[in-house]
């Protein structure tokens, strides 16, 4: 991540960190902060509103802190037909279909990627944060967007047992559900 190293979380939750170090994490992370948001407005027009609502800072920001990852999809034709007919596989590209749970569970977010040039799922990681063999994914800790060139964007997203889930494309499409409590 560029600017939300898994160093900052790593960091946030060591217990033997001196408070001068702590201090100096803290205000590069509030720096970098600053920056990504600085970012992310270069990116409103790249977005469609639905996206930019969720990406854009201010009072209304939601947040995927906390999140549950409910599903991760990736295909080749998964807007094709499921009931048997045939279809030409040629007309339809790779896709990525992400959904996750917020933490008041009371909101689904769905992010369907088009255009995809890359996907890394990184889990177990290779450097893990809270994780053991066998644990889950666990929650979103953090997420970004930003733009790789004028055509491909980069959305990482960063989970609690340290995977990390990054996928490059060009169009993306995002719903929010309420749901019933």
């Amino acid at each position: 991540m560029k600017y939300f190293p898994k160093e900052f979380h790593k960091a946030d939750n060591n217990p033997r960190l001196s408070r001068k170090t702590v201090r100096r994490i803290d205000k590069a992370y509030l720096r970098n902060l600053k920056a990504y948001y600085h970012a992310l407005q270069k990116l409103s027009g790249r977005l469609p509103v639905s996206a930019w609502r969720f990406f854009r800072p201010g009072p209304r920001f939601e947040s995927l802190h906390d999140a549950t990852l409910l599903s991760f999809e990736v295909g080749d034709a998964m807007t094709a037909p499921s009931n048997g007919k045939s279809f030409n596989p040629r007309k339809f590209k790779h896709s990525v279909k992400v959904r996750f749970l917020n933490y008041e569970r009371d909101r689904l977010y769905t992010f369907r990627y088009h255009g995809v040039v890359a996907v890394t799922f990184d889990f177990p990681s290779s450097d893990p944060l809270h994780y053991t063999r066998g644990s889950k994914i666990g929650d979103q800790l953090v997420d970004e967007i930003v733009a790789l060139d004028d055509r491909t964007l980069r959305h990482e997203h960063f989970f609690e047992s340290g995977a990390e889930l990054r996928i490059d494309f060009e169009r993306l499409a995002t719903t929010v559900s309420r749901l019933k409590k």
